[in-house]
C-alpha cells in the first residue's frame, strides 16, 4: 500500500509542476502577443513625443 501512495503523490506533484509550466507559458505568450498588438501604438506615441520636443 505505501508504494501506491508514493505513486499517487508523485503523479500529483508532476501534475502540479506541469500545470504551473503551462500557466506560465500561457501568460508569457499572452504578454508577447499583447506587446506585438500594441507595438505600433507605442511607436506612434514615441514619434509624437519626439516631434513635440519632449
Amino acid at each position: 500500500m505505501p508504494a501506491e501512495h508514493n505513486t499517487e503523490q508523485d503523479y500529483r506533484v508532476a501534475y502540479i509542476v506541469c500545470g504551473s509550466f503551462l500557466i506560465a507559458y500561457a501568460l508569457i505568450t499572452l504578454a508577447v502577443a499583447n506587446d506585438a498588438i500594441h507595438r505600433s501604438d507605442l511607436e506612434q506615441v514615441i514619434t509624437l513625443d519626439q516631434v513635440s520636443g519632449k
